[in-house]
């Protein structure tokens, strides 16, 4: 799935969902890049209360597929993300507990509020289409798409991106 966020004349953002890479080609051939802003993981900027969400919730019903939301706080940990494994202790062994991650879009809400470890979680899952819990390495559902609205910079209790996952979400 490619995710193309797209401003329109009239200074309002339209969001275009293409499951197959032949359509957004034929788009791309017929807007050009002028109106694209942003292709894959899109950042949101914007105060909270202004619907970001139910946008975001809206697009994953329109294209029917999976959706998960995950509100970052600065005491979060990465396994709050990508899932943990849990011990079994009547079979002795261990099994992997799936996060929200493991959906094919995420709305990874707040973003800036999550420390770096949490964050360098996110960008693994975005940038390679994985996660590891336990030394193993567990493919991402395809489509996978993060959509994440970021508080102001300037309010209490956010962190700046680094720079890596700011090139991700365009």
């Amino acid at each position: 799935v490619l995710c193309v966020v797209c401003r329109l004349s009239c200074g309002s953002f339209f969001v275009f969902v293409f499951k197959q890479k032949t359509a957004y080609d034929i788009w791309y051939g017929l807007v050009g890049s002028d109106m694209c802003i942003s292709e894959g993981h899109v950042r949101l900027e914007g105060l909270p209360g202004l619907a970001k969400t139910l946008a975001v919730q809206s697009l994953s019903q329109a294209i029917n597929t999976g959706f998960s939301r995950i509100q970052f706080t600065p005491d979060m940990l990465p396994a709050d993300v990508i899932g943990t494994q849990i011990f079994n202790p009547s079979e002795g062994t261990f099994s992997v507990k799936q996060g929200p991650i493991f959906s094919n879009l995420v709305l990874a809400d707040e973003i800036n509020r999550a420390p770096a470890k949490v964050q360098a979680a996110l960008l693994e899952a975005m940038q390679e289409g994985q996660v590891t819990i336990g030394g193993q390495s567990l493919p991402l559902e395809d489509p996978f798409l993060v959509l994440a609205p970021q508080t102001p910079i300037q309010q209490e209790g956010t962190y700046h991106l680094p720079a890596p996952q700011v090139d991700r979400l365009r």
